[in-house]
């Protein structure tokens, strides 16, 4: 029987630990960053089957000749958040593929919300996906203009200096904090 000490240390485990400590997070940054086409059933199923294939091996899709698995676990989260908006801002090519239910019959919706979710939906809807991004980088994950510039770009956003100007605009007008209602809950 093998003993922790015994284990491979390739960072799997750390992956796994963040991704379940973290999913409802991560689908919540997936679900309002895709483009707001379609209907909410399919941008829900859309954002779960990103987060879903984030790890590498066993159906994730993490680049495997970039292997970015983490050098410490405090840097897990960031590996799959930075998967997931690769997988964002590639999705919009491929969203119908993502949108194949798992389970005949499962419907998910946010709940409904008031008016300033409706603005928010409404104003999100008016933004790029990399503008979406970067809201969702800068008011929910709260990493700052330099982190989000870098992180956009290395996930292969184009027009990140627009969609930063754009996020900022929409920051000044809007709360982020209005994200985490269940307007905007995919998990719900």
């Amino acid at each position: 029987m093998l003993e922790d000490r015994d284990r491979p240390s390739d960072g799997r485990e750390d992956l796994e630990a963040a991704l379940v400590l973290h999913y409802s997070r991560l689908v919540r940054i997936a679900y309002v960053a895709l483009p707001p086409e379609g209907d909410r059933h399919g941008r829900v199923l859309a954002a779960h089957a990103i987060v879903q294939r984030t790890l590498p091996g066993g159906g994730g899709r993490l680049d495997p000749r970039r292997r970015e698995l983490p050098e410490t676990p405090a840097d897990s989260y960031a590996v799959l958040r930075a998967a997931v908006v690769r997988s964002v801002l590639r999705g919009s090519r491929r969203l119908r593929a993502l949108r194949q239910p798992y389970v005949w019959g499962l419907r998910l919706f946010p709940l409904g919300g008031g008016s300033e979710e409706m603005q928010m939906d409404a104003a999100l809807r008016g933004l790029s996906t990399a503008a979406r991004l970067a809201y969702v980088l800068l008011g929910l994950e709260d990493l700052d203009a330099d982190q989000t510039r870098e992180l956009l770009t290395r996930a292969g956003a184009g027009g990140v200096p627009a969609a930063l100007a754009a996020a900022r605009r929409l920051l000044a007008e809007q709360p982020p904090g209005i994200l985490e209602s269940s307007e905007f809950d995919p998990c719900t």
